[in-house]
């Protein structure tokens, strides 16, 4: 299996551990504050663990570990307030996921950097449309998805996102 498939392939585990945590989390709705942004963490943790047993690229892992959680709560934030902002419920819900969507998508910015993109020249041309892709998944999602867009954006939204990770991030080498 290469490289780029491993990673999807832990991104996929990794999208999969957060939706059982947020499911488990909704369950029991307790009142602790930021505990998306703490499951968020799952989503780059396997992902973190292989690096771990790397030549470790301590960039990447503050970018799965921190700033994705940042960027999250961000994301919420965006949503939140132009949907309430918006004239129209009908309407605002799919600029309030386009938005969401949007700054979620920021962070494959970061992926600018050398020490963490890929060494294909075109790296920006798929972060480009990675973070078009996005935001329009986000705006999708919650405008169609019904009772069910709040659950389902966060596989639906996870999935392509580690794709385009698993395609633009310079994984570190094995330890010799």
């Amino acid at each position: 299996m290469s490289e780029r498939a491993n990673s999807f392939a832990l991104f996929c585990v990794g999208a999969a551990l957060f939706f059982a945590g947020y499911l488990g989390a909704a369950a029991l709705a307790p009142d602790i504050p930021l505990l998306l942004e703490g499951l968020t963490v799952l989503f780059g943790l396997p992902f973190v663990l292989r690096e771990m047993l790397r030549r470790t690229n301590w960039l990447l892992v503050a970018h799965l570990i921190l700033l994705i959680p940042a960027l999250h709560r961000a994301a919420m934030e965006a949503a939140v307030w132009v949907f309430r902002n918006s004239p129209s419920p009908d309407d605002g819900i799919f600029w309030a996921g386009l938005a969401g969507g949007s700054v979620g998508a920021l962070s494959l910015v970061p992926l600018a950097l050398p020490r963490l993109r890929s060494s294909d020249p075109r790296w920006w041309l798929l972060a480009c449309l990675g973070s078009a892709a996005l935001a329009l998944i986000g705006g999708l999602v919650l405008r169609f998805g019904g009772n069910y867009a709040l659950s389902a954006i966060y596989p639906l939204w996870q999935l392509p996102f580690g794709w385009f990770l698993s395609r633009l991030i310079r994984t570190s080498p094995p330890r010799t």
